[in-house]
């Protein structure tokens, strides 16, 4: 395993935070539609009353799958740590533990911004803003959660060189 050094891991560092202040952007962009529409085509046109339970359903559905989205971040980060990183144009010349933290940040932050798309395809079916809004909420809050912190990336840095360490083959220090 290619050790990383503090330069590498501030480049990784970032690239990700900057990534994902353009999802985080991308989350405002967002409320900045619903807004515009809002005021655009106050009020906005009922709904075909054929397909108003399907919209009623879409209420419930979106913000479950939010959640349990939410929910899986931390199962998804532990397999994205666990797997070897191929280094793609992204993380180019950088050790592949760095391009694997880059990648959890990166997918954590997706998955919050699709919380925040959730929120805007529900207002856009049904009009709601409050629906939106919530999910706005819960996705700034995921996003606040999920950021990159350099202390992290050292602790999930850690936590791998322990787990290398400790594979099969591998010879442990600490062992009697």
């Amino acid at each position: 395993m290619v050790p990383y050094t503090d330069a590498s891991l501030q480049k990784g560092f970032r690239l990700a935070v900057c990534i994902c202040c353009i999802m985080i952007g991308n989350a405002f962009m967002f409320a900045g539609v619903v807004e515009s529409i809002t005021v655009r085509h106050a009020p906005l046109p009922d709904l075909l009353p054929s397909f108003a339970a399907a919209y009623e359903r879409l209420r419930y559905l979106l913000p479950g799958v939010a959640v349990v989205i939410l929910a899986l971040i931390p199962w998804w980060r532990s397999r994205i740590l666990a797997t070897t990183a191929r280094a793609g144009a992204i993380g180019a010349g950088l050790p592949e533990r760095v391009i694997r933290v880059m990648r959890v940040s990166m997918v954590s932050c997706a998955l919050c911004l699709a919380v925040a798309l959730y929120g805007l395809t529900l207002y856009l079916a049904t009009g709601d803003r409050q629906q939106f809004y919530l999910q706005f909420a819960l996705a700034l809050t995921a996003f606040a959660v999920h950021f990159p912190r350099r202390a992290r990336w050292r602790a999930w840095l850690q936590e791998m060189e322990e787990e290398h360490r400790h594979l099969p083959g591998k010879s442990d220090p600490l062992a009697p």
